[in-house]
């Protein structure tokens, strides 16, 4: 690429080949002075670089002995992969034991460059550390089925709970009834003392009455 095109691209904002590489045709052939012929002869020329790049990353990596599991990983662009190899992180189990600012806090976080990049982002990050952790054994997956026991649990004690409820309630009327029948008993009581005392009265008038006869 001459100064000028280098100087109109910077212009624009392009500070980095994969910009080019990644940018629709129709949006680099948009700028002024450029046209489709232009914009896809330096889109070729950023895909090969950014290839033969890759290729020299990728021979760097086999002699450093990195997991071929690492390396597989979709999330993870081969610049990226160098930089974590440098950084002594070299298999899953290394990755997954990093946290997340480690990896991405800004300024100094190993992948910060390429979350600057639009590359990655903390969110990609922090899910793909917590599901090789998962992977790898340093958590236990989540078990389905603890869920459903522990829903057959609350159903348990909620029905157990009634239970209690009902027998309280139970309970309750039936001492309520006993209190009512007792009170009953009571008042019955309290009329044949009463009824027993008007007979008495009675019969001590009688006498009087006798005696007053006799008299």
């Amino acid at each position: 690429v001459d100064d000028a095109i280098a100087r109109l691209l910077a212009i624009e904002g392009f500070n980095h080949i994969e910009q080019l590489a990644w940018i629709e045709t129709e949006e680099l052939a948009s700028i002024s002075g450029f046209d489709a012929d232009i914009a896809e002869e330096l889109q070729a020329r950023a895909n090969s670089w950014l290839e033969k790049r890759d290729e020299e990353i990728m021979e760097k990596l086999q002699a450093m002995e990195i997991e071929e599991g690492l390396m597989e990983l979709e999330e993870v662009t081969a610049p990226m992969l160098l930089t974590l190899a440098e950084n002594d992180i070299r298999s899953l189990v290394d990755l997954a034991m990093c946290d997340n600012d480690e990896l991405a806090a800004v300024g100094d976080g190993l992948l910060y460059p390429f979350i600057q990049l639009g590359h990655i982002d903390d969110e990609i990050i922090s899910s793909l550390i917590m599901h090789l952790r998962v992977e790898t054994g340093l958590i236990p997956a989540d078990d389905p089925s603890d869920d459903d026991t522990s829903a057959g649990d609350t159903s348990a004690d909620t029905s157990a709970d009634d239970d209690m409820s009902d027998d309280d309630t139970s309970d309750d009327i039936s001492a309520d009834d006993t209190s009512d029948d007792d009170t009953n008993a009571d008042d019955a009581s309290a009329g044949t003392s009463a009824d027993d005392t008007n007979a008495d009265d009675t019969s001590v008038d009688e006498a009087r009455v006798n005696e007053t006869g006799v008299a």
